[in-house]
């Protein structure tokens, strides 16, 4: 079971191994009946290739036992050494009989590969359980295949109309007993990338449409979509003809502002509490007053650098303010303080009185 697909990247490469057993998820699986009995493959010829076998080799061995004891000058000798022959030639075949018989786990299929075939597909299904094969029927590293859920963990960074946003969440697929055939043929990074990037355009799509302060609160919302578009129509349909797989869960677990968006909103949520701030420290209970007399200079801009002095020597910021601010604080015509405590208001004013 050499090929690798997902598995939980805090611990591996990022691609899982078809050995391992997934996470038992309770989800809504529609793959039919996981037993050998609905595979396509001639029985009959394999088991009767395996008697015929046992039988020559135990006759054989019977044979020479025969003429063995014939020469012997004892009664009952012949037949005692006829039996005894026969049962060298069924020992003999124990020792060859995994060439014969093919065992598989309860949670997985196998795919063999028969040397001698010929203007078909050479590639034979298994299910779970016990079966004759053919003893040139050879298996690789590719042809153990899980039944389990096999996990892929994504994790995405897309625009919305109000700033990106990282969708963190994994795709989980298994594989139906009836597409083994198919999911062998392909290699297990072109099924995860292939995807993934599925998954990326789908939620691209959605998240264009939303602001990133509502897409936040969106996980459950987009799991349930990213579901369906997966596991229903055309798509669904392709994933197993191409695949070999079905999607029976998309979980996301969370979607957040990304770095660069959440500074800004951080940015813009200090330039809030300074200008709430510095109302206060004026006497004004309505921020909207306040940007209302700062605009007509009914405030000064000594009165408003003033102001901001007390509210930041209060909050504890002033010396960390003064350095990442370059102008000054202590002069009575701060026009350069005016002027930026003007673009706040502005600002917030647009936003609606810093809401």
């Amino acid at each position: 079971m050499g090929r690798g697909f997902v598995n939980n990247r805090a611990h591996h490469s990022g691609r899982f191994d078809r050995r391992k057993k997934m996470m038992n998820i309770k989800a809504p699986l529609q793959t039919g009946a996981e037993y050998d009995s609905v595979l396509k493959r001639d029985r009959w010829s394999r088991l009767t290739f395996l008697l015929l076998t046992v039988g020559i080799l135990m006759l054989l061995f019977g044979a020479v036992g025969y003429k063995i004891g014939a020469s012997v000058p004892i009664s009952g000798a012949a037949s005692f050494v006829t039996v005894a022959g026969m049962l060298i030639g069924l020992y003999g075949f124990t020792q060859v009989f995994p060439h014969y018989w093919i065992v598989v786990p309860q949670t997985a299929a196998a795919v063999t590969t028969n040397m001698l075939a010929r203007g078909s597909n050479p590639n034979v299904p298994y299910g779970p359980g016990g079966h004759p094969k053919f003893p040139w029927e050879t298996i690789g590293p590719d042809g153990n295949i899980t039944l389990d859920i096999l996990t892929t963990e994504f994790e995405e960074t897309l625009p919305t109309m109000s700033g990106a946003v990282t969708v963190t969440g994994t795709i989980q697929v298994k594989v139906p007993l009836l597409l083994v055939l198919v999911f062998v043929g392909v290699k297990a990074n072109t099924i995860e990338d292939g995807l993934k990037a599925m998954a990326r355009s789908w939620l691209s799509t959605q998240l264009a449409n939303e602001k990133a302060e509502d897409a936040v609160k969106k996980s459950k919302e987009m799991s349930d979509g990213l579901l369906a578009m997966f596991s229903e129509g055309a798509v669904a349909q392709w994933l197993e003809k191409h695949y070999g797989v079905v999607v029976v869960l998309t979980p996301i677990s969370g979607i957040d502002f990304d770095v660069k968006t959440q500074q800004s909103r951080d940015a813009l949520t200090k330039t809030n509490a300074m200008i709430q701030g510095i109302a206060s420290m004026l006497g004004y209970a309505d921020v909207a007053e306040y940007q209302k007399d700062l605009k007509t200079t009914k405030i000064t801009p000594a009165t408003a650098a003033s102001a901001r002095t007390d509210y930041l020597t209060l909050s504890g910021e002033l010396k960390r303010t003064a350095t990442d601010v370059n102008f000054s604080v202590n002069g009575g015509g701060n026009i350069n303080e005016a002027l930026l405590l003007a673009a706040a208001a502005g600002l917030m004013n647009n936003k609606g009185g810093g809401k």
